[in-house]
């Protein structure tokens, strides 16, 4: 389903000339620009609320995270498991 939408000539142009820089209809540069934007806004609702998270929410985090990810490079770095594939030994750099 389509439909038209009224903006100001100089919006269309715009419109236009980025959709066809980017290879794409003018429909689908919108549909990107829509995706993008309301990405932005999630990842923004994302931050407040690490803002927003007190300390017993970061005691814990840290609980959980940092053992387990010191212990995964340790155990990788002692070359654990042997079977490990290529993906997990590039982390034998760090």
């Amino acid at each position: 389903m389509s439909a038209t939408i009224t903006v100001s000539e100089e919006v269309r142009h715009r419109i236009n000339r980025d959709a066809r820089v980017r290879g794409v209809s003018a429909a689908a540069l919108i549909e990107r620009l829509l995706d993008a934007h309301e990405r932005r806004a999630r990842m923004e609702l994302v931050g407040q609320a690490f803002r927003g998270a007190n300390h017993t929410y970061w005691d814990e985090y840290r609980s959980w995270d940092v053992p387990w990810t010191t212990d995964l490079v340790t155990d990788i770095r002692r070359g654990w498991p042997n079977d490990v594939d290529s993906s997990l030994r590039d982390f034998r750099a760090l």
